[in-house]
C-alpha cells in the first residue's frame, strides 16, 4: 500500500455550495468522492468534500508542501438522531389524531345517550361510515 494519497478537495463553504476550486491535500487513508472530511489549511481546520484522487504531487508544490486531510466526518450518529426526531414526530401527530377521533366519537356516544336527535344522526352516521 502506498504511503499516502493524493485526494483533491473543494472547501463547503455552505450545505448546498462549494467553493469549485480544487484544492490538493495528502490523505493517508482512503477516501471516496462525496466523503466529507477535516482539513488542514493556513486558515486552521476547514470541511471539504472529496472530488477524488491524483496520481502525483501538482507540479510547483514543493516535497513536504501540502497539507493533511485529518480525518473524514461521521454523520451516523447525527443522521440517526435525525431519523428518530422525524419518526417521532410522526408518531406523535398520529397520536395527536387518534386521540381525537375517540375523544369526538366518546363525546357524541356520551351526548347521544342523552338526546334521541343526535342518538339518531349518530345511528345513521355510523350506518354511512360501515361502522
Amino acid at each position: 500500500m502506498k504511503e499516502y494519497m493524493i485526494v483533491k478537495v473543494q472547501f463547503n463553504v455552505s450545505s448546498k455550495t462549494c467553493t469549485g476550486k480544487l484544492y490538493t491535500f495528502l490523505a493517508y487513508e482512503e477516501y471516496t468522492p462525496g466523503d466529507v472530511v477535516v482539513v488542514d489549511t493556513q486558515n486552521g481546520f476547514q470541511l471539504a468534500t472529496v472530488e477524488g484522487t491524483a496520481s502525483k504531487i501538482p507540479d510547483g508544490i514543493p516535497t513536504g508542501g501540502l497539507k493533511e486531510i485529518v480525518c473524514k466526518v461521521d454523520f451516523t450518529a447525527w443522521s440517526e438522531r435525525r431519523e428518530r426526531a422525524k419518526r417521532m414526530n410522526e408518531l406523535q401527530c398520529m397520536m395527536n389524531n387518534k386521540v381525537r377521533d375517540l375523544q369526538e366519537t366518546a363525546l357524541f356516544e356520551m351526548l347521544a345517550s342523552k338526546d334521541p336527535e343526535l342518538k339518531a344522526m349518530l345511528d345513521e352516521y355510523k350506518t354511512l361510515r360501515g361502522c
